[in-house]
């Protein structure tokens, strides 16, 4: 099979998945994707093989860029300022309650700290492109929506600079040498460069949206520049998420016209969503669930349990927030993907005594939260009326 019949399965088995997954099931359409890809991937059919996914990996790297522009839309100073006390508490308490739940529990499991606490920094993280692909697919602009997609922005934030501590501290630790501050320096050293390049490419698009009078011109331009911060990030060894995200944070905030923008950039997600996250259903291997034994259970146990008691404690702090905020946070959190899985195998290079534990959880834990994740997220958007009757239908 070469490469376009490849994309053109992905494409119509993706978009039939997402159809079949609203329609009979009243699931979202991302459920229907992944489900689709796991059908067409080595776990049932094997229609995909590995050669063609690597071949096609460009795809996700384009999709994360696109995805992580949007969500960086979200994050506008205005509605941040007048959140903050909010976002910080809900943040705090559900980074906290998951982080000291998964260590715990991990760690008495394997009966090594080292793990408990990179399982725990790891729990932090949450799937950014999933949860944006739902809000997309259902066109949802709501206080709801901003907030679950302000909290992941910041946990996956939190979960590179705590692990790279981390992961510093415990080479120190163990090795009793200065490798662990030289990846202190290396994370803190990365996320600067990636805010940088992002933040260059970010007030080149908001001359660009200014002065440019043609919407398609504008389109390809802007792709073209997302395109090119997510590759020079790949080059560099950056996260091209946290590059993306800070373009759209860029936009949203020094841009008049930032609306125009992002409803161009909207003209080509749809195909890019669906085969992004086809192809990620095709990646998930379900023989890693059988693999991931009382460890990866207690992972998975203990940060579903961290989200929904972190976020229901956080939101009772706030009175200013309605009361479905409270049950219906921490299920919004509950997807994980794409950075867990690459900073698990970093730890694992970095740290060989961890011998694949970490891999083999996270990589099973990532299976069941991006089944199940999509399908809480609607629900809870259902019940804090984010999603109206209309979409339903």
């Amino acid at each position: 099979m070469n490469e376009v019949m490849a994309v053109a399965i992905i494409l119509l088995a993706g978009v039939g998945g997402g159809k079949i997954a609203r329609r009979y099931f009243k699931l979202p359409a991302v459920t229907g994707y992944i489900f689709a890809g796991i059908l067409l991937g080595p776990s049932v059919f094997n229609i995909i093989d590995t050669e063609i996914q690597e071949v096609l990996q460009p795809i996700n790297d384009m999709a994360i860029g696109v995805l992580a522009v949007a969500i960086g839309g979200e994050l506008r100073y205005s509605y941040l300022r007048s959140m903050w006390g909010n976002l910080c508490r809900v943040f705090f308490t559900e980074s906290v309650v998951t982080f000291t739940a998964v260590a715990l529990l991990t760690g008495w499991i394997s009966g090594s700290v080292v793990i408990g606490l990179i399982l725990g920094i790891l729990s932090l993280a949450s799937a950014p492109n999933t949860t944006m692909a739902i809000f997309r697919e259902y066109r949802l602009k709501g206080d709801f929506p901003r907030t679950v997609l302000s909290i992941v922005a910041l946990d996956n934030l939190i979960c590179l600079i705590l692990f790279g501590l981390i992961l510093g501290s415990v080479s120190l630790i163990l090795y009793e040498d200065n490798n662990g501050v030289a990846i202190w320096a290396q994370v803190l050293g990365n996320i600067a460069l990636s805010v940088l390049i992002g933040a260059t490419l970010g007030f080149f698009l908001v001359k660009i949206n200014r002065i440019s009078k043609n919407d398609n011109e504008l389109l390809v331009i802007s792709l073209g520049s997302i395109f090119l911060g997510v590759g020079v990030g790949l080059w560099l060894g950056l996260q091209p998420l946290f590059i993306a995200l800070v373009i759209g944070l860029v936009m949203v905030n020094f841009s008049k016209r930032y609306q125009r923008f992002f409803s161009v950039l909207q003209r080509v997600d749809t195909p890019i969503l669906v085969a992004f996250l086809t192809l990620a259903g095709i990646k998930i291997q379900l023989v890693q669930i059988a693999r991931v034994g009382l460890l990866g259970l207690g992972y998975v146990v203990s940060r579903f349990g961290g989200k929904i008691i972190g976020t229901y404690l956080g939101s009772s702090l706030c009175k200013s927030l309605p009361k479905g905020y409270q049950k219906y946070l921490g299920p919004s959190l509950t997807p994980q993907a794409g950075i867990a899985v690459g900073l698990s195998v970093m730890a694992e290079r970095q740290i060989p005594q961890v011998e694949g534990q970490i891999m083999a959880v996270i990589l099973g834990a990532v299976i069941i939260f991006e089944v199940i994740g999509p399908a809480m997220v609607k629900k809870a958007l259902v019940k804090t009326d984010s999603i109206k009757a209309d979409h339903e239908k």
